[in-house]
């Protein structure tokens, strides 16, 4: 806790709207240390929640939360914090890594479309946000 009520009152006295895109990708279960390989879905949302929790009771009420799970692997719902713990939806894309992948004749919107439609499926009412985009060299 200590880490993290420092971060709150280091953002706190900032004074700035802060986004923080806590535990990104956190259904990955290859990638992260907080991830589906190391961890629970609820040991992430209570986690999640925990750390938002000591920010508002710091009165760092200037953080936008963001949540965004990695849009390839499924089972979004279960790391959701719920909609008083977070403020934005956000995702990464990518596409495509080499020549004949089967996301070259896709256009961004239909990169982005399954993934918003999973994330609309839990929440409704958040902003939606593209974190990462990228493409290799073809």
């Amino acid at each position: 806790d200590f880490y993290i009520e420092n971060w709150a009152h280091g953002v706190k006295d900032f004074g700035k709207t802060v986004f923080i895109r806590l535990g990104h990708e956190m259904n990955d279960p290859y990638r992260y240390p907080w991830g589906s390989q190391n961890n629970k879905a609820e040991d992430f949302v209570s986690a999640w929640r925990h750390v938002v929790d000591k920010f508002n009771e710091i009165g760092a009420t200037n953080v936008v939360w963001v949540w965004s799970p990695h849009p390839a692997y499924l089972l979004y719902q279960y790391y959701y914090p719920g909609d008083e713990y977070i403020d934005w939806l956000g995702v990464s894309t990518y596409g495509p890594f080499q020549r004949g992948d089967k996301y070259n004749d896709l256009r961004p919107e239909d990169l982005l479309e399954k993934a918003h439609k999973k994330f609309t499926e839990i929440s409704k009412n958040k902003p939606y946000a593209v974190l990462e985009f990228g493409v290799t060299e073809l």
